[in-house]
């Protein structure tokens, strides 16, 4: 686990990461939290509702404040509250136009949820929904990163046991490695420049050039990632794992691992980049908020100044924008038929990378 700490030398303030059922996505740069939803958001719902609305708001050619759009949320709304045991209360004017029974409409939901959840309103298949979402407990400013250096050091065996687990791993979780990170190549490029700015210091000059052969297409760091990234080399890894006997104290602790890890791996088990979703985004800003999948990801050592650069550049963007925790969403129609509910998965998921990676950091390769 890397750490981008509040307080830090890059000056990066807490941020709040909580459910606050307000729908104001708008935030301050010393209080907030790459779009990770896959869903559309626009500008006038990344603020709260005035009491009277515009009387048109247009996406793509259409307007959005609509009695159709009005009347698929107010009775998803109608149903969640029936769900609930709750009455439904919101009773609009005749009068009134849909943005502004969509805005009261809003706040009226707000008001049963009681701020045990998060209430968006999203664009969704072409009309406007209710989106409940909630927060999970998530570290903020650290990077689960995951160095993959230790393993030219194992044994073959364990070496092709551990390569398996860490492509199903990635697989099943939809995590990247550092040749597919949008940064990699801008760090690249920074470090051939910083090969020039050190022609008078030749041991400096050396460590660069060696660090971008080792990263670049064809080296070492690449190619193990690569390597992870392609091949599976058992299919039966649980019992490949049972079957190993460790030879040191590192290698019993990394089997128990591996062998605890197995609970996120599989076909029938969610994936922890599933639960991007951004409920403050405001496609206005300058900066995009560091996503998860910027923050969990397979690298080649966690102390290189490859790795350096790329945090110095996250911890930039953070003095600006903020980090996404994981977060259950639900989008609600008319026909909703069960309570928000959330799983446990990726507070699983942080407490097993928290071993995972501390023990990596522990190895010795003297």
């Amino acid at each position: 686990m890397q750490a981008i700490k509040s307080g830090s030398e890059f000056g990066v303030s807490p941020t709040d990461n909580n459910a606050n059922g307000n729908g104001c996505r708008s935030r301050s740069k010393t209080d907030k939290k790459n779009n990770g939803s896959r869903r559309n958001h626009y500008s006038f719902l990344n603020i709260k509702f005035s009491p009277v609305c515009n009387y048109s708001i247009n996406c793509e050619g259409s307007n959005l404040l609509t009695n159709e759009n009005y009347e698929f949320l107010y009775n998803s709304y109608a149903q969640y509250a029936k769900l609930l045991g709750k009455e439904v209360a919101y009773k609009p004017k005749r009068t009134d136009r849909p943005g502004t029974k969509i805005a009261e409409l809003y706040h009226e939901f707000a008001k049963i949820l009681n701020r045990e959840v998060g209430l968006n309103i999203e664009y969704y298949s072409n009309r406007l929904v209710f989106m409940l979402w909630k927060a999970h407990g998530w570290e903020n400013y650290n990077l689960y990163w995951f160095p993959v250096k230790f393993l030219e050091y194992l044994n073959p065996k364990l070496r092709r046991i551990t390569i398996t687990f860490l492509h199903d791993f990635i697989s099943s979780n939809n995590i990247s490695t550092l040749n597919n990170y949008e940064d990699s190549e801008n760090t690249l490029c920074w470090l051939q420049d910083s090969q020039y700015d050190a022609e008078n210091n030749k041991e400096q000059e050396q460590e660069i050039k060696d660090l971008i052969e080792r990263y670049d297409a064809g080296g070492n760091a690449y190619m193990l990632m690569d390597e992870i990234e392609k091949n599976s080399y058992y299919k039966n890894l649980p019992s490949a794992l049972h079957r190993y006997k460790p030879q040191n104290e590192f290698e019993k602790g990394l089997v128990a691992l591996l062998q605890k890890g197995l609970m996120l791996i599989g076909k029938n088990k969610p994936a922890i980049n599933d639960y991007s979703y951004d409920p403050y985004l405001n496609e206005n800003d300058d900066y995009l908020p560091v996503q998860l999948s910027q923050q969990i990801m397979l690298i080649y050592d966690n102390e290189d100044i490859f790795t350096e650069a790329l945090i110095e550049s996250l911890n930039i963007n953070l003095s600006e924008t903020y980090d996404l925790p994981p977060i259950t969403e639900m989008l609600l129609s008319p026909q909703t038929d069960k309570l928000f509910s959330m799983d446990d998965y990726p507070e699983k998921f942080l407490m097993w990378s928290d071993n995972f990676i501390s023990h990596i950091r522990s190895f010795n390769y003297e």
